[in-house]
């Protein structure tokens, strides 16, 4: 029926629309290219060997782990720029037409990025809080917030939404297991005649899945995200610039967050993305102790919102296993 088919495709627009997780739409695609200079890239950070752990009780993050502080050397702040929703002055826009980055820029794009690969290289589970806004078909969704476990190998995610949005819905994906479909549970009002609690299983890339999502499942957390930006600092390094230019701000507060954040902002040429048709630009937000990602914003070329993806409360080291992403361990089956 038409109606039953737009809920589920408006349900798998809420449960797969990350990046965040941070995963990022116009962001550069994984794809060959040339690499920068040996030594100066850290070794994959989306690759760790499988471990196997004890069961651990689903639980919600609490207080960050302690990690130990990164030394930073920061340039000076930028003139303020575009204010986004939340009345967080951005950094300045720049033009695409904008001279090429300089030797300093450049050394420190990828000491972040070394940084970052580095740190997230020793991790293989981790637990976060993750708070999301985005645009879908020129449509603005509202606000929600989600409980985040992801395990490097294999690949594991597990989302419980914690409201007002959704409340109560699961998912739960694991590369290669469980017929290699994402496994739902759904909210009260996520399907008609279906009731909250109700079990239903689909490929990522089935069309009522890709066809209201930003993002694919496959994309979430922030190894992808290091990825990414590390392919746009080797691509502007080699003077590529199909994807933009990105440049280093400094260090700003942000009131998601009790430390101060890196900021990187990036431009996004038209044409690079079918989303942003004048293209935008996106702001990166690495964390000053720990040298992870943890914010992303992506504006349109209006200045208008698109993408917010916020990862806080961040646990690191966690032990997670198989039963932390079993949906039959997760849930009982229902008929």
């Amino acid at each position: 029926m038409l109606h039953g088919r737009d809920a589920v495709r408006n349900l798998f627009f809420l449960a797969f629309a990350l990046t965040t997780s941070f995963g990022c739409t116009n962001a550069p695609q994984r794809q060959p290219m040339a690499r920068a200079q040996a030594g100066s890239v850290a070794p994959p950070s989306t690759r760790n060997a499988d471990a196997k752990q004890p069961a651990t009780p689903l639980r919600a993050p609490g207080d960050a782990t302690p990690v130990q502080p990164v030394l930073h050397v920061t340039t000076p702040q930028a003139p303020a720029g575009t204010q986004p929703p939340d009345g967080t002055t951005l950094g300045p826009s720049l033009s695409a037409d904008a001279p090429p980055p300089s030797a300093d820029n450049a050394a420190q794009l990828r000491r972040i990025q070394r940084t970052a690969a580095e740190r997230y290289a020793g991790i293989d589970s981790y637990i976060a809080r993750l708070r999301r806004r985005e645009q879908v078909n020129g449509k603005d969704k509202p606000e929600e917030t989600l409980l985040f476990k992801f395990r490097k190998q294999p690949f594991s995610v597990y989302f419980k939404w914690l409201g007002p949005e959704a409340v109560g819905r699961e998912v739960t994906y694991v590369k290669g297991q469980y017929e290699g479909k994402l496994h739902t549970l759904l909210a009260a009002g996520d399907m008609p005649l279906a009731p909250a609690g109700k079990r239903i299983a689909l490929a990522p890339d089935n069309v009522l899945v890709r066809g209201s999502s930003r993002h694919s499942i496959t994309e979430a957390g922030m190894g992808n995200l290091i990825d990414r930006f590390g392919d746009l600092i080797n691509a502007q390094e080699h003077g590529d610039r199909r994807f933009g230019t990105a440049t280093f701000i400094g260090q700003r507060t942000r009131p998601e967050f009790a430390t101060p954040q890196e900021e990187v902002e990036q431009t996004i040429p038209a044409g690079s993305d079918p989303a942003l048709e004048h293209g935008g630009r996106r702001f990166w937000f690495f964390d000053s102790v720990s040298g992870l990602p943890q914010l992303l914003i992506t504006l349109d070329g209006r200045g208008h919102e698109v993408e917010y993806y916020c990862y806080d409360r961040v646990q690191y080291p966690v032990k997670l296993d198989n039963d932390d992403f079993n949906p039959d361990k997760l849930w009982k089956p229902k008929n």
